[in-house]
């Protein structure tokens, strides 16, 4: 599995870990897949074969700003398709990748509703077959819970307990010195969480310039 996360998102509870998110949604005993457990009750191991994207929607749309690909034939068909020609509509969009992943989603259901093609009564979920089988929708407060300055008491908006922060919007509705101090007061909330020790920005600098030589010698 891979994570995208956008750079204005923070961990905010690192209690919680990714794989409990995939078993929890896909889990082959998770109540979320067909012939699942009970209470969550993982009754056998593994996940849903056939889920290979994981990712959430706010009040208004899907939203990409975080999502798990698991690594698969299916993925990689996705993202060529996502990434698209040079001369793609999507490119000098304002939504960058979300724009292009939810017309890759969800493009072809205006032409089935037009043509009267939809769920069966007897589905469990009133969204099933809006997305691809390869995908499963998360609640936002999971992954991609939202600053109140963006949530407004219409998205999902974040408070203590919850896995991730994210800015999504908020230089929209406030201004770049906000934004600034929010970064830190949210980086000194997170470490105080976590129980972790704050580093100055010089110090985050020098461990992120070590991580990715890590990465080179590593993939070397």
């Amino acid at each position: 599995w891979w994570l995208w996360f956008d750079c204005d998102t923070y961990f905010m509870n690192m209690s919680v870990t990714l794989d409990s998110l995939v078993h929890r949604y896909i889990g082959l005993g998770s109540p979320s897949v067909p012939g699942g457990g009970q209470h969550g009750v993982l009754e056998t191991g593994g996940v849903d074969p056939a889920v290979s994207l994981l990712v959430a929607e706010d009040a208004a749309m899907l939203n990409t700003g975080a999502f798990l690909l698991r690594r698969s034939d299916w993925s990689r068909d996705f993202l060529r398709r996502v990434w698209g020609t040079e001369d793609s509509a999507w490119i000098d969009h304002p939504w960058w990748e979300n724009a292009a992943i939810i017309w890759d989603l969800l493009r072809g259901n205006s032409e089935r509703f037009r043509q009267g093609v939809v769920p069966a009564k007897a589905a469990s979920d009133d969204l099933q077959g809006v997305s691809p089988d390869e995908v499963r929708l998360m609640p936002q407060y999971e992954f991609n819970s939202y600053h109140p300055a963006t949530a407004q008491n219409m998205h999902d908006s974040w408070e203590p307990g919850k896995f991730a922060l994210s800015f999504n919007g908020v230089l929209s509705n406030t201004s770049p010195l906000v934004v600034q101090v929010l970064y830190g007061s949210y980086y000194e909330l997170a470490c105080e969480l976590n129980k972790l020790q704050r580093q100055s920005s010089e110090e985050l600098a020098s461990d992120a310039t070590v991580a990715a030589q890590t990465c080179i010698f590593m993939d070397e």
